[in-house]
């Protein structure tokens, strides 16, 4: 596998989706984190580039999907 055009982008992984006093909590958002750690890992290992994109969003929450 030719990797050397490949990057890993993680889009909105926020502490605020997690947690469950934020108005940004999404029901079972904690069970990606594993998968996306295990990716991120991987990714450095094979010294792949990863970016990381954080959307902004409003403070109560209204234009999270």
């Amino acid at each position: 596998m030719d990797i050397s055009h490949a990057a890993l982008i993680v889009i909105d992984m926020q502490r605020g989706f997690l947690d469950a006093e934020s108005s940004l909590c999404i029901k079972n958002a904690a069970a990606t984190v594993p998968a996306c750690a295990a990716a991120i890992k991987a990714a450095r290992r094979l010294s792949i580039p990863v970016f990381y994109v954080s959307r902004a969003y409003r403070a109560d929450g209204s234009d999270v999907e």
